[in-house]
């Protein structure tokens, strides 16, 4: 089944994409898809670990990549963390809350500092 799976997303891939990074892209989004019919994703939790890695890119102040899922970037503008990612830059500009939080989470995921 698994073999099946990946032949699919590799032609799915195939069929969609040329460009490297939309393959990463086109390869990972279908089985996400396919896995979340069979388990329930905490949306929060995804949220929370492309803000802690958004800490990981930063740049001239609170300027991060925006090489992630859509979806989460546009949920992480929703909830006020980020402002807008639509646009032709290729980062995104933290608010206050989001810097914070942001550096909070990628300790509390990432490293092994003692939590408070």
């Amino acid at each position: 089944m698994l073999s099946n799976l990946n032949n699919q997303l590799v032609s799915y891939a195939g069929n969609r994409w040329s460009h490297s990074s939309a393959q990463h892209y086109s390869l990972t989004k279908p089985l996400l898809l396919a896995f979340s019919a069979a388990m329930e994703i905490n949306e929060d939790n995804v949220d929370d670990a492309v803000l802690a890695l958004l800490w990981l890119t930063l740049h001239d102040g609170r300027r991060a990549w925006k090489g992630h899922d859509w979806d989460v970037l546009g949920r992480l503008h929703q909830k006020g963390l980020i402002l807008d990612p639509v646009g032709k830059a290729k980062s995104v500009v933290l608010t206050n809350d989001g810097l914070r939080r942001s550096e909070d989470l990628f300790k509390a995921l990432f490293t092994n500092v003692p939590k408070t």
